[in-house]
């Protein structure tokens, strides 16, 4: 064999082996570049399923803070219209305090008025008695004696019936005051329950210790709206933090979402670009 044919012979296997060489070089890469396809897609699933997950968690979490907004909002109102009561009552008691006082008062003074009337009554009762008797002696008087004035006669008879009118007045008087007397007690007894029943109803609202008529452990409406108050304050501000930490684990897995969507992306384009060259 000549030498010419010889190299020509050796040219064409060591081109082979190269071409082999490229080819199986390619061959790698490009399993390389699926598998890095692969992996990129199980990534982009994972990164799709997780964002999902905190999207709805942080839906949730949205939903549940504006709940507690909106009860937080409510229990602000009850708590601003118990302390509108509060003062309501407060109010009120010192009004029947006041009413108390005053009906206690009127009865005493009215106590001590038919006492007076009493007095003008006995007084009076015996004046008249006086002038009947001196009419009846004056009267008897003129009978044995003629010349007594007849005009004085009947200025005793007038007088001892002016004496009867200003005895059945006075009577009326003292009447009317047992009457009043009667209407200022049953006043004052009146405005003692009242005051009693608003007691009760301020116990109800507010705690008072120095006058409560209430078990120490029952809870009034002051201090359950109060509670309901901080409860929902409390509430809301969990709500709140929470629906931000979702958030944020929401917009971070959304990132992640947005990697594994450019990296599949990339190794989908390289894939292309490798099994391009292969087929050039």
């Amino acid at each position: 064999m000549s030498n010419s044919k010889m190299k020509i012979q050796l040219q064409k296997r060591a081109y082979k082996k190269v071409f082999q060489d490229v080819t199986a070089e390619k061959s790698t890469r490009i399993k390389h570049l699926q598998r890095m396809v692969e992996e990129a897609k199980d990534k982009l699933a994972k990164a799709e399923a997780t964002y999902n997950s905190y999207a709805s968690k942080s839906e949730l979490f949205d939903q549940l803070h504006a709940n507690a907004s909106n009860t937080l909002s409510v229990m602000t109102d009850q708590e601003n219209l118990a302390s509108d009561l509060v003062q309501k009552v407060n109010s009120l008691f010192e009004t029947a305090t006041v009413a108390i006082g005053t009906a206690n008062d009127t009865y005493s003074d009215t106590k001590k008025l038919l006492q007076s009337v009493q007095r003008v009554v006995d007084a009076t009762l015996a004046a008249a008695t006086d002038i009947s008797l001196s009419g009846e002696l004056i009267m008897k008087r003129k009978a044995a004696n003629p010349l007594i004035s007849s005009e004085l006669v009947s200025e005793a008879s007038r007088a001892t019936t002016d004496a009867g009118k200003a005895v059945s007045l006075i009577i009326n008087a003292l009447t009317s005051t047992f009457n009043a007397l009667a209407t200022a007690n049953q006043a004052s007894n009146t405005a003692e329950i009242v005051q009693a029943e608003i007691l009760y109803l301020k116990d109800l609202v507010v705690r008072d210790t120095s006058m409560s008529n209430l078990d120490s452990t029952m809870i009034t409406i002051q201090e359950r709206a109060n509670q309901n108050y901080i409860n929902a304050r409390e509430a809301e501000k969990e709500a709140l933090s929470a629906a931000d930490e979702a958030r944020q684990q929401m917009m971070k897995s959304k990132n992640e979402l947005n990697r594994a969507t450019a990296e599949l992306a990339n190794a989908e384009s390289a894939l292309n670009a490798a099994e391009a060259a292969v087929g050039s």
